[in-house]
């Protein structure tokens, strides 16, 4: 992938973008004279183009619905408002050995936009295909403290710490697997200088380091919100 400096900031703006909230309560009726109804347990349900999910405890996913979680987050809203900043930052500062087709021109912003998409979407293919391999759930779940050091060190641990379909702890390998699609494929198309072994590796080292970064922006989401509601943006609800 092209300027993988640029990939984080690229992976915040995109979360933060795509990030939405519903919540459902249950009102009390004090006009009644006997005793109330029993309490139903509130709970938050998310979009499923979101790659949160805090319903507790998580539902096992069939095959079916694995891919069509996986396939949303790869085509969710924000990754193309993503895309479009990672390729603004990468033609503003191309890489080394780019020839002119990569670097400059409409031509070149096309190339460096579909190579972000392409990547983006082979994280999400190769996360769909090994989680259902192995049994795996790789979904991001938030963690249960409020402290914000718990809750970071939550978010990195998640990156090689997932859970099974019957969600007990175990490897990760599917953010693995996935990392490593989305460091790879551009050896396919990407310049000869970076279509080798050392930049696959560091594509996929970056792949990693950018799971981070989106879990760490999935777990302080609601932070996110209000403060872009204090900042008056559009479309925050």
């Amino acid at each position: 992938m092209a300027s993988l400096k640029f990939y984080l900031p690229a992976v915040y703006v995109l979360l933060c973008l795509s990030s939405l909230w519903a919540q459902g309560t249950q009102q009390n009726r004090p006009d009644l004279p006997s005793a109330p109804e029993p309490r139903r347990p509130v709970i938050q349900v998310l979009p499923a183009t979101s790659t949160l999910d805090r319903v507790f405890p998580p539902v096992a996913q069939t095959t079916r619905q694995k891919f069509r979680y996986y396939t949303q987050q790869a085509l969710r809203p924000g990754i193309y408002f993503a895309g479009a900043f990672y390729t603004g930052l990468t033609m503003a500062n191309p890489p080394r050995h780019y020839p002119p087709e990569w670097s400059s021109g409409l031509e070149g912003f096309a190339r460096n936009y579909g190579d972000f998409l392409a990547s983006w979407g082979a994280v999400q293919m190769g996360k769909f295909a090994t989680s259902t391999l192995l049994h795996e759930d790789a979904r991001y779940f938030p963690s249960p403290s409020m402290q914000t050091e718990k809750r970071v060190k939550h978010a990195l641990k998640s990156v090689l710490v997932d859970r099974s379909d019957l969600g007990q702890p175990r490897l990760a390998v599917a953010n693995v697997a996935g990392a490593f699609a989305g460091g790879f494929i551009g050896n396919i198309y990407l310049p000869h200088h970076y279509s080798d072994m050392t930049n696959g590796m560091k594509r996929t080292g970056w792949g990693l380091v950018g799971l981070a970064t989106s879990n760490l922006v999935d777990e302080f989401t609601p932070e996110m919100r209000m403060l872009l509601r204090k900042l008056r943006v559009p479309f925050i609800d």
